[in-house]
Formats: C-alpha cells, structure tokens, sequence
C-alpha cells in the first residue's frame, strides 16, 4: 500500500486529461510513461470525474488507473 503526494497524483491527472481529451492519436512522451509506471503501486483512489472521463469504475485506484492508460496506448510492459 502507498500513498503519493498531491503533486505525484495532479501530474498523473494532467497526463491523463492530455491523452484522453486529445484525438485518439496522442501517445505517451517518455515522461510520461514513466510517471505513470511509477503510480503502478499508489493505492490512492482516483476522484470520481477522472474515472468518468476514462471509463473506469468509481473506487478505481491511481495504480490501476495508470494500467489502463498504458494498454490503451498500446504501451509495453516495462521489461525487467
């Protein structure tokens, strides 16, 4: 279980805005991604509009949230 900071959560919350309001093309920089597989073990829950906006379930963490955005732009397990 972690918890992340306001500022870990809002870049998450930008990131997300970006790719999900833009058209369908945008892709993930490598910040980006980045940011996102570090949110991989926040278990802090994402509000309920950023759930709406990317058709997830309210309750829905920021780490399963950050999952979902990898795959749906076809984004690659980080390899180990």
């Amino acid at each position: 279980m972690a918890h992340y900071g306001d500022e870990e959560r809002e870049r998450f919350q930008d990131i997300g805005c970006r790719l999900y309001e833009a058209d369908t093309t945008s892709q993930p920089t490598e910040e980006e991604i980045a940011h996102m597989r570090r949110m991989f073990m926040c278990t802090d829950v994402l509000p309920g509009g950023y759930c709406e906006m990317m058709d997830m379930r309210h309750g829905t963490t920021y780490a399963a949230a950050a999952r979902h955005v990898l795959r749906s732009h076809n984004v690659p397990p980080k390899k180990r």
